[in-house]
């Protein structure tokens, strides 16, 4: 049966079939971000004034507003004449990383732990013409392969309750 990790971490493997079973139906409800949403302070809480896409990248808005993302792009690119790199850890279907890469013209790569979440965020970076500034990959936080000193950015969103204490 369906047991929630609590009493030991989930195993990788439980994580990723999760993911891979559920991920078609999140992204037909809730749209390209599978994270909750800011609705502010100006806006009401039941959410009628904003839809929930919209709470989702106010979410992003702020945390990268709060974290200085912008700043920090842009003082990279001066200094170094780079895009700054970040990595979107437990990226879902790649909607935050597509949309820093958009938005802060970054070059990120976002890595899962479900294949059906990488080859989806791949094909949606594909039609949304961001392939070249993102990277996709089916990697475990916790054992990647990736670089250390890589990145000047760690983004993550909603997917820390799958790493252990």
């Amino acid at each position: 049966g369906l047991h929630l990790c609590r009493i030991k971490p989930c195993a990788p493997s439980f994580i990723a079939d999760f993911y891979d079973s559920l991920s078609g139906i999140w992204e037909r409800e809730y749209g390209e971000h599978m994270h909750h949403g800011w609705y502010g302070e100006d806006n009401q809480s039941d959410g009628n004034s904003v839809t929930v896409q919209e709470a989702q990248v106010a979410l992003m808005e702020e945390l990268a507003k709060l974290g200085g993302i912008k700043e920090l792009a842009e003082q990279i690119m001066a200094t170094e004449g780079r895009r700054i790199r970040i990595l979107d850890v437990g990226c879902g279907i790649g909607g935050a990383s597509r949309w820093l890469a958009s938005t802060f013209d970054a070059q990120v790569t976002g890595i899962s732990l479900s294949p059906n979440q990488i080859q989806r965020a791949s094909e949606l970076a594909e039609q949304r013409q961001l392939s070249q500034k993102t990277d996709f990959q089916v990697q475990n936080a916790l054992s990647s392969s990736l670089p250390d000193g890589e990145f000047d950015v760690v983004w993550s969103l909603e997917m820390a309750e799958h790493i252990p204490d």
